[in-house]
């Protein structure tokens, strides 16, 4: 330490620089895993499929895409929609309502999928389809949404809000936009408010 420079107080125990610590559960989610969920049909046993136990630990970590980065439908949408019973009746076409999504959210997410498969087959479809597949299961399980707001909060709430206490930051969050900040660069009144006339 140079002449005149004085020495910089890290309080109690140095606690000015301590950093949050990051969890087991963050760090699973940021490496990939053993089996990166490729579909290889000479593999009997189904080996490469995502773990079973990941996820219950992790909800999202079924679908993340930086631990199985070549994740087929193999394992997911195919047992659900390559499901036929042995006996067809009226109560297996009412069960079959439980497996699809027909009027909600993710029905045309669905719709795409399952009309590409058909185009292609499933031999072709497995990579022909892979992003009608991708879609479908972001709609219906959220888990690229649920990782980024995960780690948005890991970062922000509480690394940030750490070093708001320890004083490195002056604020934790950005100030909100002023109110109507946003106009719409093709915003028409007319569109919007018609005063009485019929054009």
């Amino acid at each position: 330490m140079g002449k005149g420079e004085k020495e910089k107080d890290s309080g109690l125990f140095g606690w000015r620089d301590w950093k949050y610590p990051e969890g087991p559960i963050q760090k699973m989610e940021r490496q990939p895993a053993p089996a990166d969920g490729s579909y290889d049909p000479t593999d009997w046993l189904v080996e490469n499929k995502p773990s079973k136990w990941a996820h219950v630990f992790s909800q999202p970590d079924k679908f993340n895409p930086v631990r199985y980065p070549k994740l087929s439908m193999y394992h997911s949408m195919l047992p659900i929609y390559n499901a036929i019973p042995m006996y067809k009746t009226v109560f297996t076409d009412i069960g079959n309502v439980l497996a699809v999504c027909p009027g909600a959210k993710c029905e045309k997410f669905e719709l795409r999928a399952t009309e590409c498969l058909e185009y292609y087959g499933l031999k072709q479809g497995m990579d022909a389809c892979q992003d009608w597949y991708d879609d479908l299961m972001e709609c219906r399980y959220n888990s690229k949404t649920m990782l980024r707001v995960k780690h948005m909060t890991q970062k922000r709430q509480r690394e940030h809000g750490l070093e708001w206490v320890q004083g490195k930051r002056d604020k934790v969050y950005e100030p909100p936009p002023k109110f109507h900040a946003y106009l719409s660069p093709h915003l028409q009144y007319s569109n919007y408010f018609h005063w009485g006339t019929t054009s």
